[in-house]
C-alpha cells in the first residue's frame, strides 16, 4: 500500500434513521482523491466499537447520550492490512459533540501511516527554516555593514547593536514558530483544500518559496474567493470554510516573520466571516482567543484583553464547566493581566485555570505544571516569595515525574527555583538549583549558546555573594568566553560581564585586574551610549573606587569627577547617588592631602544624606585623615549614639591609629564591649 496519509471523514449524513446518540462516518486516505480504506477500528466511550466496512463506513450507537454531549472518539492504530497508523488532527479528535442534526455537522479526522506525519513536518521544517535563515542572514549583513561605517555616533552604534540583539532573539523564536508551521502544513488534507491553499503548498514544496506562498494567499485573493463562495448558494459553507483555511495558512506563514499587524488583520477578517455566516460559537471563541494572543505578542495588552474576555464569555456559555478550553482561556487572561501589571486580577484567573486543570487533567499533567509556574511568577511580582516558592515546587515536582531528565522545561523549573531562593536570601539553595539547570543546558545546548553564558553569569554572582570569589571568577570567565565568541565586540552583554569580572577582582583585592576589566567595560559603554548616560556614571564611579583602593588618588578623583558631571546633569540635586559620588571624591581628596577640596564635597554629601551612623563614620574617617582628633572622636560618638556597635570596624580601620591611646577612644571600646 502506498505511503499515503489517511483521512477519516465522519459523514454524519450516513445514518439510516436520524436520531440522538448516533454517529456515523467513513474513512479516506488523505491526499488520495478520497479513496476509502477498510478495517480501521472506531470506538467511543459509551458508544461501542466497530471496524470500517469494505467501503470505509462505520456507524456507532450511543444509548443514553444526548445531542450536544461530548464524546471521545478512539481510532485504532492499524488498518485491515496491519499497517500502523497514527492520529494527525489530535485536537479535533479529542472531544466531539453528538450533533442534533448529524447531516449538517460533519467532522473531519485525519490519521497517517505511523511516522509519516513527522516526516512530512520535518520536510517542511527544512524548507521553511532554510528560507528564514537566509532572510535573517541578509538582515544581519545589512546591519553589520552599517556598523562598519566610521562616522556613526554613539547613539546610532548602540541602536544598531540592539538591532543585532533583537535579530538573534527573533531568529530563535522564528525557528520555534516554524516547527508549528511545519506541523500545520503537514496536517492539511489537499483533497478538501481550496485551489489557493494547494497552490501555496506547491510553492513551498516545489519552489521552496514561503514568500511566494504568501503572495498566493494575499488578502485580496482570499476576499475574491470569499465573495465567489457566497454567490454559490448550494456550496457556500464549504467554499467559505476553504477561504477561512486560506487565512489560517497565511497566519501560519506570517508567524515566523512576526508580522503581528497582518496576522491580527487575518484573524479579524476570519471573525467577521464567522459572524456574517453564523458559524458555531465555539469556533468563534477560538478565533477571538487567537486574535487576543497575537495582540498580546504585539504588546497591545488592553486590546488583547477585550477579545480574550469575549472569548471567555462565549466559552462559559456554551461549553461544559470542565472543558479544557475554559482552562486555556483563563490561563491566557491571567497572562494578559500580568502583562498589564494587574497582578491581583491575573492571580484570580490563574487560580481559576489551576483549579479547573487540577480537576480535569489529574495531578501530573505538564499543562498543570505550566499553570503552577505562571501563578508562581505572579506571586513573585507581588513580592510574595513564600507563595511563589510553593507553586514553583508544585511545577517542578510534576516535571520531574513526567518529563525526560534533560527536558528544557525541567531546566527552566530549576532556574525559577534558583531565582525564588535568591529573593528569599537562601544562596546555598539558589546555587544548588542553578547548577541543576546548568547540568541540563550544558547537555542540550551548543557550547557557545548565549543561554549558557547567562547561567554561568548567574552562578558567578551567587558565588560572589557567598564569598567564594575564585569560583565566581571561574564562572564569569566562562560567560565572557561565550559572549566574546557570539557577540559583536561592542555588545552590551560583553560590557556587563566585564564589569562583573572587575567587581570580583575588587573583592579579591586585585585592583590592577579590576581596573583592566572595568576599563574594557567603560570603553564599550562610551562607544554605544550617550555621554550623559547614568551607566557611564556608575562604571566611572566603580573605576574611581578601584583606583582609590590601590592608592592612586589623582586617578580616582578624575573618575569621580566624571560621575559627578553626569550625575549633576541628569539627577535631582538631592538624589542619593549624587550624595555618594560627593562623599567618595571628598574622601579621595582628603587621602591625597587636599583637605579643603575634600571638605567642599563632604559638605555637599552632608546636605543630601540624612543622619545615620554610617554618615557619622565617614565623617570620622575624613577628620582622621586631616589629623583632627577632637572631630574624629566626636563623629565616632555620634555614630555610637545612632546605633553603631562594631568594635571590629574601629579596631581594623588604620586611619584611626592616631587616636588609639586616647582615653575617650578606649571608653568607646569598653562601652561597646559591655553592650555586646
Amino acid at each position: 500500500m502506498r505511503s499515503t496519509c489517511i483521512l477519516l471523514f465522519l459523514l454524519l449524513g450516513y445514518v439510516y434513521a436520524v436520531s440522538q446518540g448516533n454517529i456515523s462516518g467513513i474513512v479516506y486516505y488523505q491526499n488520495s482523491g478520497s479513496r476509502t480504506v477498510a478495517g480501521v477500528q472506531v470506538s467511543a466511550f459509551g458508544c461501542g466499537s466497530q471496524y470500517t466496512t469494505s467501503s470505509g463506513m462505520f456507524q456507532l450507537s450511543c444509548p443514553g447520550k444526548k445531542a450536544g454531549q461530548k464524546i471521545k472518539l478512539i481510532i485504532g492504530n492499524t488498518d485491515q492490512d496491519g499497517n500502523a497508523i497514527e492520529v494527525v488532527n489530535v485536537r479535533e479528535l479529542d472531544w466531539l459533540r453528538l450533533p442534533a442534526e448529524p447531516a449538517a455537522d460533519p467532522v473531519e479526522i485525519i490519521v497517517c501511516n505511523a511516522g509519516q506525519r513527522d516526516q512530512a513536518a520535518m520536510r517542511f521544517y527544512g524548507i521553511l527554516s532554510n528560507a528564514a535563515n537566509r532572510q535573517f542572514e541578509k538582515r544581519l549583513e545589512s546591519i553589520q555593514a552599517q556598523l562598519s561605517e566610521t562616522n556613526l555616533s554613539a547613539g546610532e552604534r548602540k541602536t544598531l547593536i540592539e538591532q543585532i540583539d533583537r535579530l538573534q532573539s527573533e531568529r530563535d523564536r522564528a525557528l520555534q514558530k516554524i516547527e508549528e508551521q511545519s506541523q500545520y502544513i503537514a496536517d492539511i488534507n489537499k483533497d478538501q483544500a481550496s485551489e489557493m491553499v494547494k497552490r501555496a503548498i506547491e510553492k513551498i514544496e516545489s519552489e521552496e518559496d514561503p514568500e511566494g506562498a504568501l503572495q498566493v494567499l494575499e488578502a485580496v485573493n482570499l476576499e475574491e474567493a470569499y465573495e465567489s463562495a457566497r454567490e454559490k448558494r448550494m456550496q457556500a459553507e464549504a467554499g467559505i470554510r476553504q477561504v477561512i483555511e486560506g487565512y489560517k495558512l497565511r497566519v501560519k506563514l506570517l508567524e515566523s516573520e512576526f508580522k503581528y499587524g497582518e496576522i491580527a488583520d487575518c484573524y479579524k477578517r476570519i471573525i467577521e466571516i464567522h459572524e456574517a455566516n453564523e458559524f458555531g460559537p465555539e469556533e468563534l471563541a477560538t478565533h477571538l482567543n487567537n486574535l487576543g494572543l497575537v495582540l498580546n505578542d504585539d504588546a497591545k495588552y488592553e486590546e488583547a484583553l477585550v477579545y480574550q474576555l469575549r472569548s471567555m464569555r462565549i466559552r462559559e456559555e456554551v461549553l461544559d464547566p470542565e472543558d479544557p478550553d475554559l482552562a486555556r482561556i483563563y490561563n491566557n487572561i491571567a497572562m494578559n493581566y500580568g502583562d498589564l501589571k494587574e497582578y491581583d486580577l491575573a492571580l484570580k484567573y490563574g487560580h481559576k485555570c489551576m483549579a479547573l486543570r487540577e480537576e480535569i487533567l489529574g495531578p501530573k499533567h505538564p499543562h498543570l505544571a505550566n499553570t503552577y509556574g505562571i501563578v508562581a511568577s505572579l506571586y513573585e511580582e507581588l513580592k510574595q516569595y513564600d507563595s511563589s516558592l510553593v507553586y514553583h515546587q508544585k511545577s517542578l515536582k510534576i516535571r520531574q515525574e513526567v518529563l525526560d531528565s534533560l527536558h528544557p522545561d525541567l531546566a527552566t523549573s530549576y532556574a525559577n527555583m534558583a531565582f525564588t531562593y535568591e529573593y528569599l536570601g537562601d544562596l546555598k539553595t539558589t546555587l544548588e538549583y542553578e547548577e541543576k539547570a546548568l547540568a541540563i543546558r550544558e547537555k542540550i545546548l551548543p557550547t557557545n549558546h548565549p543561554d549558557l553564558s547567562n547561567i554561568y553569569n548567574n552562578i558567578s554572582i551567587t558565588y560572589l555573594k557567598l564569598g567564594e570569589k575564585e569560583k565566581a571568577l571561574e564562572y564569569s570567565k566562562r560567560a565572557l568566553a561565550i559572549r566574546k565568541a557570539v557577540y559583536n565586540p561592542l555588545h552590551p552583554a560583553l560590557a556587563r560581564v566585564e564589569g562583573n569580572i572587575s567587581t570580583i577582582y575588587e573583592a579579591l583585592q586585585e585592583y590592577d585586574e579590576a581596573i583592566v576589566h572595568g576599563q574594557i567595560a567603560l570603553d564599550i559603554w562610551h562607544k554605544i551610549l550617550s555621554p550623559k548616560d547614568l551607566t557611564i556614571a556608575f562604571v566611572s564611579f566603580r573605576m574611581g573606587n578601584y583606583h582609590e583602593k590601590s592608592h592612586r588618588y589623582p586617578q580616582a578623583i578624575e573618575f569621580y569627577k566624571k560621575s559627578i558631571a553626569i550625575g549633576e546633569d541628569v539627577l535631582d540635586s538631592t538624589h542619593q547617588y549624587l550624595g555618594i559620588f560627593y562623599r567618595d571624591i571628598g574622601q579621595s581628596y582628603a587621602k591625597n592631602g587636599q583637605r579643603e577640596k575634600g571638605l567642599t564635597y563632604m559638605m555637599k554629601y552632608d546636605r543630601i544624606e540624612p543622619p545615620s551612623n554610617t554618615k557619622s563614620l565617614y565623617w570620622a574617617v575624613f577628620h582622621a585623615l586631616a589629623g583632627d582628633k577632637e572631630k574624629t572622636l566626636s563623629a565616632i560618638r555620634s555614630a555610637i549614639d545612632q546605633g553603631f556597635n562594631s568594635v571590629e570596624w574601629l579596631e581594623a580601620n588604620k586611619h584611626l591609629d592616631f587616636i588609639r591611646d586616647e582615653p575617650e577612644y578606649n571608653a568607646f571600646l569598653e562601652e561597646l564591649n559591655a553592650g555586646q
